[in-house]
C-alpha cells in the first residue's frame, strides 16, 4: 500500500488490488519536458483511456481524504502522520494561548493559507541550490555527466515527496 498526495489537501491509499468498473484509480504523470509531475484520479469505466491509465500504472484506490466512494480519511491524521502542518489545529492553537477573539483564527488560518499559496511554487531554498551548484559543479569531473544533467539529477532529490509505503493496523495508518 502506498499513501500518495494528489495535492496539499487531498491523499489517497492506492494497492494492488483487482481494477473493477466504477472503482477510482489514481495514475502517476509527468508532465512534457519532464516539467511537473504528480498524481490524478479517475473512475475506471473500462474505456479506452481507462485501460490506458491502468497501463501506464495506475492503481486502484482503496482510502480517500475525499468524499468518494472508498473508505474516508482524516486530512488531520493524514498530515499529522507525515509530519506536516495542520493550519486549522495551527490557528487554533495560536489564537487560543494568547486569549484572542475566534474572529481573529479565521485572520490567522486565511493569512497562513495565503502565504502557502503564495509560495506553492518556491520549491527550492537558496541554500538547495547552493548545494546543487556545489555538488554538480564537482561531480563533473568524477564521471560523464554534462552539467546540467547533473544539476537536474540533484535537484529532483529535493522534489517535494508525493508517495509513502503505509500499512493499516487497527484501523490506523502507519508509515512503514
Amino acid at each position: 500500500m502506498k499513501l500518495i498526495r494528489i495535492d496539499s489537501c487531498e491523499f489517497a491509499i492506492i494497492d494492488d488490488s483487482e481494477i473493477i468498473n466504477g472503482c477510482i484509480i489514481a495514475t502517476f504523470a509527468i508532465g512534457l519536458n519532464g516539467h511537473g509531475r504528480g498524481w490524478y484520479t479517475s473512475k475506471y469505466t473500462g474505456d479506452k483511456i481507462s485501460k490506458l491509465n491502468v497501463l501506464a500504472g495506475g492503481k486502484r484506490v482503496t482510502h480517500s481524504t475525499s468524499p468518494i466512494d472508498e473508505s474516508y480519511l482524516k486530512l488531520s491524521e493524514i498530515l499529522e502522520l507525515i509530519g506536516e502542518v495542520n493550519i486549522e489545529k495551527l490557528a487554533s492553537d495560536y489564537t487560543n494561548e494568547r486569549n484572542y477573539l475566534e474572529e481573529e483564527e479565521f485572520g490567522f488560518y486565511d493569512g497562513y493559507t495565503q502565504a502557502l499559496e503564495d509560495n506553492k511554487h518556491k520549491i527550492y531554498t537558496l541554500d538547495n541550490l547552493r548545494e546543487c551548484i556545489s555538488e554538480a559543479w564537482l561531480s563533473r569531473e568524477e564521471n560523464d555527466e554534462t552539467f546540467t544533467k547533473c544539476m537536474k539529477r540533484i535537484l529532483k532529490t529535493f522534489e517535494p515527496k508525493l508517495d509513502w509505503d503505509v500499512e493499516i493496523v487497527d484501523g490506523k495508518i502507519k508509515l512503514i
